[in-house]
């Protein structure tokens, strides 16, 4: 999930990065749009001075005394490479490529453009510059310039006249460009910054909480609810690994099933308060006489089940039942009442011959109710006993 973070505030930097980026560099190029309009402004005056027109005809300046005017101003000449002037049928009226003045030529596309009345600015190849003075080191480390395009009526009002078109150096716009990008991109970055620490704090907590949650619902569904035991689900998987392990190393897999006796009259007497906090305490007493990688279940009810997945012989688990039958034969404590509960237990043990889950479960269950029916306490599976739960079943 905090890779899953990462990854959204990145694009997001990304995509904002993009946008931002146009919007600083068409604000640039705006301002220096409008910086060259106001040098065009003065250059109309100089370019074409007033002078009667001839029917349609532009009448033209004097070259030298506008070139002179124009570049005289030292701002000007800063940041204007070049200028040119066309009427609208391609005669160039004013170049500072002087040989190109009274010229014809197929106008320019951004000044055909601009001549329908919409002032224009793009970004172009330095070979774009006409200019007879030009060098190289007035383009201040770039290989690029702007080039902007202006319509002029010289009547003032009307449709436009003439075109007049501007190169100034690109470098300044670009180093605009790149210190308010950096200025932005560090705000933005701090930001972002800031949003994905905060992001990962969330998303860190709420993966820790669906973790813890998980792994509460994955015990609650292999354990039983009351007393935090194994339940059947996880007693019938630790079964099948048990009865697998045994079939490879030759060990005897052993299940005892035991019931506690005058539970239902705890439970009638003391009411279902007193009967849950017996069985609560249930499985502590039995995990006391057992080995680390035995399991103690609860099924249901007053039934629990031990799983010994290395009970050596029969005696061994025999001797295992007698323990725990003997430790829930002491008195248990329930919130200050003392309690003697007995117990009935069935032992099932591995034949080594087709051994099931469900097979051993069933003999287990056989046996118990041998144990219980008659009152030895512990009894081991025995075929006949089948019958005889059979006939009391009948019976019932």
């Amino acid at each position: 999930m905090g890779v899953l973070s990462l990854v959204v505030v990145v694009l997001t930097a990304m995509m904002l990065s993009l946008q931002l980026r146009r919007v600083i560099t068409h604000r640039a190029l705006l301002n220096a749009r409008q910086s060259a309009e106001v040098d065009m402004q003065l250059a109309v005056g100089l370019f074409f001075p007033p002078a009667p027109l001839d029917g349609d005809r532009v009448a033209l300046g004097s070259q030298g005394a506008t070139g002179g005017s124009l570049f005289s101003n030292p701002v000007v000449r800063k940041r204007v490479l070049s200028a040119t002037a066309w009427t609208l049928d391609g005669k160039v009226a004013y170049s500072t490529e002087r040989g190109a003045i009274g010229t014809t030529e197929v106008l320019p596309a951004t000044a055909r453009r601009a001549a329908s009345g919409t002032a224009l600015a793009t970004v172009a190849e330095a070979s774009r510059v006409r200019n007879d003075n030009f060098t190289e080191d007035l383009l201040q480390g770039s290989s690029k310039v702007l080039v902007v395009d202006m319509p002029f009526s010289l009547t003032g009002s009307g449709p436009p006249q003439v075109v007049i078109e501007f190169t100034q150096p690109y470098a300044p716009i670009a180093a605009a460009v790149r210190h308010d990008t950096l200025m932005v991109f560090g705000w933005l970055a701090g930001g972002l910054l800031l949003l994905y620490l905060g992001l990962f704090r969330l998303v860190a907590a709420a993966s820790q909480t669906m973790r813890r949650q998980s792994e509460v619902n994955r015990h609650l569904a292999m354990h039983d609810s009351l007393t935090g035991l194994a339940n059947r689900g996880l007693l019938t998987n630790r079964v099948a690994k048990a009865l697998a392990a045994a079939a490879k190393q030759g060990r005897t897999v052993a299940l005892l099933l035991m019931d506690l006796d005058h539970f239902k009259e705890i439970n009638d007497t003391l009411g279902h308060h007193h009967g849950d906090e017996l069985l609560r305490l249930v499985g502590p007493r039995l995990r006391q006489e057992l080995r680390e990688g035995d399991t103690v279940a609860r099924l249901g009810g007053d039934e629990f089940v031990v799983l010994l997945p290395d009970a050596g012989d029969e005696a061994g688990a025999l001797a295992v039942a007698d323990r725990l039958r003997a430790a829930l034969s002491q008195p248990f404590d329930v919130e200050g009442v003392s309690l003697d509960v007995g117990s009935s237990i069935g032992l099932a043990v591995t034949s080594g011959d087709g051994d099931t889950v469900q097979g051993l479960l069933r003999h287990a269950d056989v046996a118990m109710y041998a144990a219980k029916s008659s009152g030895l306490g512990v009894r081991v599976y025995e075929p006949a006993q089948e019958v005889d739960r059979a006939r009391a079943r009948l019976g019932s």
